[in-house]
């Protein structure tokens, strides 16, 4: 359990990147398992670990929950391509099948990614 901030830079403040830091984190010392429920996975930081992270010899399992659509047109139209890219890209680079990807279902059309 922790609490952690993303705040930008605005004048007198400093940036602060608490939660990309603490993913990171948790990407790296990972032993078993990596469980990420996240609507907006376009972050190419967090993209980049988990691909390094599964080339590596000591991969644990990966579970991604992440939905089919955005929900707005704004959303869907700005991260859909990328999201769609980055997982296209991780199970490419997945060589011991250790990532699986799965949303939530709360219709009939039962299609997966």
């Amino acid at each position: 359990m922790a609490i952690s901030r993303t705040y930008p830079k605005y004048k007198n403040s400093d940036e602060i990147r608490e939660i990309e830091k603490m993913y990171l984190e948790i990407i790296k010392r990972a032993e078993n398992y990596i469980y990420i429920e996240n609507q907006y996975f376009t972050s190419h930081v967090i993209y980049k670990a988990l691909k390094d992270r599964l080339s590596s010899d000591n991969c644990p399992e990966m579970l991604l929950v992440l939905p089919k659509r955005s929900p707005g047109w704004l959303e869907e139209t700005t991260m859909v391509n990328i999201r769609s890219t980055y997982i296209r890209d991780l199970k490419q680079a997945d060589k011991h099948n250790r990532i699986f990807f799965m949303r939530p279902h709360t219709g009939d059309d039962g299609e997966g990614f």
